[in-house]
């Protein structure tokens, strides 16, 4: 019976959020997904270029004011999302 309590707590936790901040949840995951991808095709089987590769990784590693906007849109702390994307990208927190 527990269980139960706790899913529908978490289903009406997911349920505040707005059209909009999942537009933006989307926005963000479909960046961190792109730039974690070291995969040299797509998903059509065209080369990536490295160029590209690099733009997706450049996009956390030298943040604008587009990362801060999307993040914030989507509901989380921009410096933290940036921290630990760093983290997973360089291995390190420090400024490339």
């Amino acid at each position: 019976m527990a269980n139960s309590r706790y899913n529908v707590k978490t289903w009406e936790i997911r349920d505040k959020r707005t059209p909009e901040q999942k537009l933006w949840i989307a926005v963000l995951k479909a960046a961190v997904e792109d730039a974690l991808d070291e995969r040299e095709l797509d998903y059509k089987g065209y080369p990536r270029p490295s160029v590209i590769r690099n733009m997706e990784k450049d996009y956390f590693l030298v943040p604008n004011r587009s990362v801060y906007s999307v993040c914030r849109h989507a509901g989380y702390e921009p410096e933290y999302v940036i921290k630990k994307m760093k983290k997973k990208l360089c291995g390190t927190t420090l400024e490339r």
